[in-house]
């Protein structure tokens, strides 16, 4: 593998995006064509994450690991639910589990979220490196800074009121039973933090919110909704790097698994690295 260095000007943006968490930081950088990917090379998409090469992610990691090396933020974790733990997942469509809320899911929109909204030592920092998306598939990206100044409204939601249940990652006996409550903001009222799915905690019917958590979630949502950004259609060596607790990600819904029956293999293909 040829060795690539990280350019001095992608360093610096990303070192200022760690640290600055002010009123005029989105949460998210798209760099536009950043790597080349040889189609040929990567291959047919895979049945699911277990039937990947691994060896074939190997330079996307190296790439993905540069910029998160240039951005501060806590010691790198792993996280063990995650298609077998590590750093980098390959985000790719598993028919069995196409209409989940989670990176394997395909026939439903992905609800926008922050990364293990339900952790809470989530990851700070987030990247997304797209290997194909043949189907022309939009990403959505949301911030909490898209409202402006909090105010009367997102009041409520920095109050530890309301629950998040872990994600389809888990099994339903592992997800149930999670008795903690939380804020959705937190951090500087002024410029406050968000941990937030939307799929989890207002659409999960088994979430357990409370009446009052569960109608300022919706308040909230129906606002949050028209200030998702769906706009960007990722091509093959773009990335999107994001900071977790500022900017929730998600995307529409898309065919997937679903053309390995009628037209040869599944084409949407996604690596994910996290730093914690």
């Amino acid at each position: 593998m040829l060795t690539k260095l990280l350019p001095e000007r992608i360093a610096r943006l990303l070192m200022r995006m760690g640290t600055d968490f002010s009123a005029s930081q989105y949460g998210a950088v798209v760099f536009k064509g950043l790597v080349d990917v040889d189609q040929d090379a990567l291959g047919p998409t895979p049945a699911n994450w277990q039937e990947m090469d691994p060896e074939k992610m190997v330079e996307f990691g190296f790439i993905c690991s540069l910029l998160h090396g240039a951005v501060p933020s806590k010691p790198v974790e792993y996280f063990a639910q995650r298609k077998g733990g590590g750093l980098m997942h390959a985000i790719i469509p598993d028919m069995n589990m196409a209409y989940s809320q989670t990176g394997s899911g395909s026939k439903t929109e992905l609800f926008v979220h922050t990364e293990d909204a339900f952790l809470f030592n989530a990851a700070d920092f987030l990247s997304f490196l797209f290997l194909r998306n043949d189907e022309q598939v939009p990403s959505m990206l949301y911030s909490i800074r898209s409202h402006g100044k909090p105010g009367h409204m997102m009041a409520p939601l920095f109050r530890p009121i309301f629950k998040c249940p872990k994600d389809a990652n888990y099994s339903q006996e592992e997800a149930a039973g999670e008795g903690a409550n939380a804020s959705i903001l937190y951090g500087n009222p002024e410029t406050p933090f968000i941990r937030f799915d939307a799929a989890e905690q207002i659409f999960n019917e088994d979430a357990g919110q409370s009446p009052e958590a569960l109608q300022y979630l919706k308040t909230f949502w129906h606002e949050a909704r028209g200030l998702i950004y769906d706009g960007f259609v990722p091509e093959a060596g773009d990335l999107i790097f994001v900071n977790n607790h500022l900017c929730a990600h998600g995307r529409e819904r898309f065919r997937g698994g679903a053309l390995k029956n009628e037209n040869g293999p599944p084409r949407a293909l996604v690596t994910q690295a996290d730093a914690a």
